[in-house]
């Protein structure tokens, strides 16, 4: 799996209303795709409590208690990140 482009134009555009850091960003669309807190680690090559934290961070700027996939769809709502593409399961 390829670590999504942060300098994309749609997560450095104005619709960046949460005010999400990149790294955030990057954490939603993992999410996004379905992947667990530690499969988000690795990917980023972070730990799974940074991971943790963005989420925390997240949910506190944008506001938003509900589950996470009422985050995500706010998130897509907003612009934020792509409408996300189920990915392959690798055995």
């Amino acid at each position: 799996m390829s670590t999504p482009n942060v300098t994309d134009a749609w997560l450095i555009s104005t619709s960046n209303v949460w005010r999400l850091s990149p790294r955030e960003v990057e954490t939603l669309v993992f999410a996004s795709q379905g992947l667990s807190h530690s499969e988000t680690a690795r990917e980023m090559g972070i730990t799974q409590e940074t991971v943790k934290n963005h989420v925390h961070n997240i949910r506190t700027k944008s506001s938003y208690s509900g589950t996470l996939a009422g985050l995500l769809f706010q998130a897509v709502h907003h612009g934020l990140i792509p409408m996300p593409v189920q990915r392959e399961v690798q055995p």
